[in-house]
């Protein structure tokens, strides 16, 4: 049976009468949850624009605010992360972190440790003194929160897992970084099954925090594991796949064993090639690489004839006048020497030279030492005076740009010395060794 008017009208007004009151007049708590949204929702405003002072001119409003209004998660704590947020966006951490804890502490206080907005603000500390990079302190809110998560049979534990991994990774703790790893590496596999990109993601971070600890056999076996689960989650022709192949492929190089890296390098480079244009910097990336597996197998002629296709794509893209191009014409003339072709070698490395020059001006020093290997390869063809031409040009310039005693400018005379004594020039090769003494005596 329904209830009457009179019945209904005497509820409302019991209900009224029991709402609490803001000064002389009864006022429903609603008013006040009304005007501390809106102040919030100004500071957000004034946050998304980047107008930070603004945005914590609004939160501490809103705290202000909320010192009168209780509710089931107080609209206190939520003032004081927001504020909180805007500091840590305004890269003021220690701020941050003071509201963060603040936050932390009513939420604790009112609504327990367990609860679900305690451990929002846990994270949202963690990420601030992750920003300030203390790891012991960051390090024990996130246990701090595994621990809460396992008391209460909560499973989402990845990000916590994640974050301890990464601190300890950047302290170089790497044995520790793997035990996380590995704990993180059961539950992507229980819940998003052993083929899925992200359990290949935790076997290449355990890769690699292996090979900085020296452990290549077990980074490879974590690679080749990376890599089995991308050629069944995306064929073998995908972008995917090319830097765990290379990755495997320099571990191989590590360890000598160029015969293993050759075919991952081609496999690399071949998929690239499919999906790439052919002068895309990954392709000539890959040229590199092979280029190099090549040389340290002996395999010049193969090594050289990649670095020429490399030339030819870099000044088709780039023009005849990069520093790109430098890069690769002093790769090539470095294995026309390894080839015995010194004639070919210095051609390549003076234009090289030249080209270097006209980019970044003979005012940089760093010329020396493409200065001093050309003199080198004159020296060994017998071209002596192209040698001193060569070193007595770069000298002068140092002398400007640097002091008589710096390292590269001894460095140069040194050379120099070396190519009068290979001319059995006695008189000004015992001049320059004096020269040369006095230097290092008064430097």
């Amino acid at each position: 049976m329904g209830l009457d008017r009179a019945m209904l009208r005497r509820i409302q007004i019991a209900l009224i009468a029991s709402l609490p009151l803001r000064g002389a007049f009864a006022e429903p708590s609603y008013a006040s949850h009304s005007d501390w949204r809106n102040i919030v929702h100004s500071g957000d405003e004034a946050l998304r624009s980047k107008r930070f002072d603004k945005a914590i001119e609004q939160y501490q409003k809103a705290v202000e605010e909320a010192q009168a209004v209780k509710a089931e998660d107080s609209l206190l704590a939520r003032s004081y992360t927001y504020l909180a947020r805007a500091y840590k966006d305004k890269r003021d951490f220690n701020k941050a972190e003071d509201y963060y804890r603040k936050a932390l502490a009513l939420r604790k206080s009112e609504l327990g440790e367990n609860a679900e907005s305690t451990l929002r603000n846990l994270e949202d500390l963690a990420y601030c003194l992750w920003s300030q990079r203390k790891y012991r302190e960051v390090e024990a809110v996130l246990k701090e929160e595994l621990d809460i998560k396992n008391k209460t049979g909560q499973t989402d534990i990845e990000r916590p897992l994640e974050m301890l991994a990464r601190i300890k990774r950047e302290q170089h703790l790497y044995e520790d970084a793997n035990q996380y790893l590995t704990r993180l590496l059961a539950i992507r596999k229980k819940d998003l099954g052993v083929e899925h990109n992200e359990t290949a993601e935790i076997y290449e971070q355990m890769a690699r925090n292996y090979r900085e600890q020296g452990k290549l056999d077990e980074a490879a076996e974590r690679f080749k594991s990376a890599l089995s689960l991308r050629r069944k989650l995306h064929g073998n022709t995908n972008l995917e796949l090319t830097d765990d192949l290379d990755s495997l492929a320099d571990l191989y190089m590590r360890q000598m064993k160029y015969g293993d890296a050759e075919p991952l390098y081609k496999e690399s480079l071949e998929i690239r090639r499919k999906n790439l244009p052919e002068d895309n910097v990954d392709c000539l990336r890959g040229m590199q690489r092979l280029s190099r597996c090549y040389e340290h197998m002996d395999r010049i002629d193969e090594a050289k004839n990649l670095v020429e296709k490399e030339i030819s794509l870099l000044e088709g893209s780039l023009g005849s006048s990069h520093i790109d191009v430098v890069s690769a014409l002093n790769r090539l003339a470095h294995l026309q020497v390894n080839d015995e072709q010194y004639t070919e070698a210095l051609k390549t490395a003076f234009k090289a030279l030249e080209m270097r020059r006209a980019i970044c001006s003979d005012k940089d020093p760093s010329l020396s030492h493409d200065v001093r290997w050309i003199a080198s390869l004159y020296t060994k063809e017998g071209k002596y005076q192209e040698a001193l031409d060569l070193l007595t040009r770069q000298e002068k310039l140092v002398k400007q740009l640097l002091t008589k005693n710096s390292p590269e400018y001894l460095r140069l005379l040194e050379d120099r010395l070396n190519v009068l004594r290979r001319m059995d020039n006695k008189d000004e090769a015992a001049k320059l060794e004096d020269e040369i003494k006095g230097l290092k005596k008064n430097g």
